[in-house]
């Protein structure tokens, strides 16, 4: 996704602060919202939890790693500030996770299973449009173009169409999984975590550059949920 991410980025001749935005989202692990789209779309979803956990546990040293690869031409990278701060947003919250885990350990939380996909669908919702409102006006004050924009959605849609196509015929050729397995691992790529791509954006980088992510972490909930449904209602079986 990363190398989708430059190639893309170069072919339509973004600017440098775009282009990073773009590197940054496909540079970032797999979020909940990935999780929860594989539940629906009936995928393997102990495989995109798992995905999901090792992608993110290792997001602190790959995300600067892929950066400094891709786009130390074009600005100056804070390799260790990003390190550090990728370590916070990502690790923090499994750590808080595990330890409401294991105080829960032994007790009765049916109810609270019965529910999960509900409230994480809800959660993602709040995630994604509180994201979008406090960075709306970014719109305005960088005076982006009308074309600019066209051409940096059109961008992203290619970026993960091309993550969900060429993952799920990777997977389904070249290790031949189960259809359960290639759902999985087809989102899992194809979904980033554009949350995690706007706090780095915001806070090393342009401004300007967290633009990639708010209309990514929109973008890739609308196609992820399309692309989810129609795996669920049988449509598409091989």
């Amino acid at each position: 996704m990363p190398l989708l991410a430059f190639l893309i980025s170069w072919l339509f001749n973004l600017s440098s602060d775009l282009a990073i935005g773009m590197l940054l989202v496909g540079s970032c692990p797999g979020g909940t919202v990935s999780n929860v789209m594989t539940y629906i779309a009936r995928g393997d979803l102990a495989l995109s939890i798992s995905m999901t956990f090792i992608s993110t546990m290792i997001a602190p040293v790959m995300i600067p790693s892929l950066m400094y690869l891709y786009a130390h031409q074009w600005v100056r990278i804070d390799t260790f500030g990003l390190l550090v701060s990728t370590a916070k947003v990502v690790l923090l919250p499994i750590i808080v996770g595990l330890i409401i885990k294991k105080i829960l350990k032994g007790k009765s939380h049916t109810h609270i299973h019965n529910y999960a996909s509900l409230i994480s669908i809800l959660f993602v919702s709040l995630i994604i449009h509180t994201m979008v409102a406090v960075n709306f006006q970014k719109f305005f004050d960088y005076k982006i173009s009308q074309s600019q924009l066209i051409v940096l959605f059109l961008a992203i849609i290619i970026h993960n169409a091309l993550g969900y196509i060429l993952s799920y015929y990777t997977a389904k050729k070249l290790f031949k999984n189960k259809l359960e397995q290639n759902k999985a691992i087809s989102i899992e790529v194809g979904v980033q975590n554009s949350g995690l791509a706007s706090i780095l954006a915001i806070q090393f980088f342009n401004p300007i550059s967290v633009i990639p992510a708010i209309l990514c972490a929109s973008w890739h909930s609308i196609s992820g949920s399309a692309l989810a449904n129609v795996w669920n209602k049988k449509l598409i079986h091989s």
